[in-house]
């Protein structure tokens, strides 16, 4: 009896020790050691703004108390940098990743470039959805959605593929309007300074850059918003129609659903495939942790981002709807597009 006793107490001192040397082992992994979030656009824009907001507590979170730095990767709008997050980086767990919400949709779409599976990227969670919208310039001469199949509007956009790009050429295609798009701008930073000095006279990206990077665009009605997608509005911009209210057919209504879905995904943190499972569950526990800092809530505020977090089991599953999504839609997205 005492040697059956002496058994099941060392059993259950096993199972006791196990996740403690699971978390000695990250922590002695990540301790003293610097962890690097990529960022696929430049650092002057929102998802730079993002991304150090979660890096400057994230740390804090994880065993060993590493130091994240973020480090942009623009190009190609989005697909440079996840195709280095992807084949790239380390994977061990030293490298992260904040992807544009549009780099899932580049690869449905078969975008010239992509050379990642986005199903397989080690999701950590989301920090907030991401209506997205168009805007135009103060001084141009579309009111609406419909007046801009009258009216030429000079639109920036990074790549073709990034959403700057993707819902103007799309929405040309369906509905006859008459944006003429401008490429190569590195992130919003340099579109906002572009719209500014009148290179361009719009773009089509999230609302919350506005919100976040240039309210007074708002306040002063330097700006007038045609349309905004997701799957309900955003509550600081509820007069403004989502994208889907405006389509003319069920053909075009789903075709826009597609294009909305990217507001669901939102703003994620990631890292590349295949890392060990003692340090995916670290990293997806310190993500969740940090969407609960009061420290982490507190930069947020200042920074008027919004903050509405989701687990990596919600990103998987919003990445497997938009893997499945019908072939007839995607179709119709790629001849706008001009994809073969």
């Amino acid at each position: 009896m005492t040697s059956f006793r002496t058994a099941v107490l060392a059993a259950l001192a096993g199972v006791v020790a196990a996740p403690a040397a699971q978390a000695d082992a990250v922590a002695d992994f990540y301790g003293g050691k610097q962890v690097t979030v990529i960022v696929n656009a430049g650092t002057g824009g929102l998802n730079g703004l993002y991304a150090r907001t979660v890096a400057d507590r994230m740390g804090e979170h994880l065993p060993g108390k590493p130091k994240l730095i973020v480090q942009a990767m623009p190009g190609s709008g989005g697909i440079k940098g996840a195709n280095y997050c992807y084949n790239v980086a380390p994977k061990d767990g030293s490298v992260l990743c904040h992807l544009l919400m549009a780099t899932p949709h580049a690869q449905v779409l078969g975008t010239k470039g992509v050379k990642f599976d986005a199903a397989k990227f080690t999701w950590l969670g989301r920090t907030a959805t991401a209506n997205s919208g168009l805007y135009v310039w103060h001084t141009e001469k579309p009111q609406t959605l419909q007046d801009a199949k009258k009216f030429e509007v000079i639109l920036g956009a990074t790549g073709k593929g990034s959403e700057s790009y993707m819902d103007p050429t799309i929405i040309n295609a369906v509905m006859g309007t008459k944006f003429k798009m401008i490429l190569g701008y590195r992130g919003g930073g340099d579109l906002d300074l572009a719209l500014e000095r009148l290179e361009i006279k719009g773009q089509s990206g999230p609302l919350i850059s506005v919100l976040t990077r240039k309210p007074h665009w708002l306040a002063e009605k330097k700006v007038r918003y045609l349309f905004q997608s997701g799957s309900t509005p955003h509550p600081k911009l509820s007069n403004v129609p989502l994208l889907t209210s405006l389509a003319e057919n069920a053909e075009d209504r789903r075709l826009f659903a597609f294009l909305s879905s990217r507001a669901d995904l939102g703003r994620t943190y990631s890292a590349p495939p295949g890392l060990p499972a003692d340090r995916t569950a670290a990293l997806r526990k310190a993500f969740a942790d940090t969407m609960k800092d009061p420290a982490f809530l507190a930069d947020a505020e200042k920074r008027r981002i919004d903050v509405m977090p989701e687990s990596a089991e919600f990103v998987e599953k919003k990445i497997a709807e938009l893997m499945a999504t019908p072939p007839s839609v995607i179709a119709r997205a790629k001849k706008a597009l001009d994809l073969k």
